[in-house]
């Protein structure tokens, strides 16, 4: 019985050796061939040993593949916003960071792209304050979204008051800035009539002048003529 019991390990043994050996065999590059082809087969062998782009391990080029469907710093795009983010952050990304997620707004309660809930607030949200549109005709307002058409049949009669009195005010200023606009026009018209005047009388004086000084030039050459006959009846 020791014998068989001695046998029966001996034979475990083997079969572990076998095993060893084969799962060694498994791990060897059994390529062979020209010394010139040999870095051309590097670039390619599945048992050389590669590089992982994000953490940095390093494995046998055939378990990268793999490697790479399990790698937690491994960057993923979202499916959501299509940033590309790290396996191991994705949940909380999709849950607390990414843009595109759905949020509660803090006023409505409605669910709002994060992105989109600044115009959300601003444009869409039925219970954010808003002003009244016919705040520049003197309504001051302040409303709900959801109340806005309330308050407008509600005070229509307000503001079609506060519309007609804009409009009248409007209308007197804009007969004040006409008739300031008329006597101006009249001013420059009197303002045009006098310096045409002024120009006229400035050429007048101009051609005056100018006759007088040809006047005179005559008047000279002809002085000048006579003291040179003068000038040569006494030599």
């Amino acid at each position: 019985e020791d014998e068989d019991d001695e046998r029966s390990d001996d034979d475990d043994d083997d079969d572990s050796n076998r095993n060893t050996r084969k799962k060694r065999k498994l791990d060897v590059c059994d390529w062979i061939g020209c010394y010139s082809d040999l870095k051309q087969h590097i670039d390619s062998c599945p048992y050389q040993l590669v590089q992982c782009q994000w953490c940095r391990i390093k494995l046998m080029r055939r378990a990268h593949d793999g490697h790479i469907a399990e790698c937690l710093l491994c960057e993923l795009p979202c499916r959501q916003c299509n940033h590309n983010i790290a396996r191991i952050v994705m949940n909380r990304h999709l849950k607390e960071k990414c843009p595109m997620r759905q949020v509660p707004c803090a006023r409505c309660g409605g669910l709002v792209v994060s992105q989109r809930m600044k115009d959300h607030s601003q444009f869409d949200c039925p219970e954010s304050l808003i002003r009244c549109r016919y705040r520049k005709y003197g309504c001051c307002m302040w409303l709900k979204r959801k109340d806005e058409e309330n308050h407008y049949r509600s005070c229509k009669d307000m503001h079609l008051e506060q519309v007609i009195k804009k409009h009248d005010e409007a209308s007197e200023k804009y007969e004040e800035a006409r008739e300031k606009y008329e006597h101006e026009r009249l001013n420059c018209k009197d303002l045009e009539r006098r310096l045409s005047e002024a120009a006229n009388e400035a050429t007048e004086k101009y051609e005056e002048a100018n006759d007088k000084y040809k006047s005179e030039r005559l008047k000279c050459k002809d002085l000048e003529r006579r003291l040179n006959e003068a000038i040569d009846d006494a030599d």
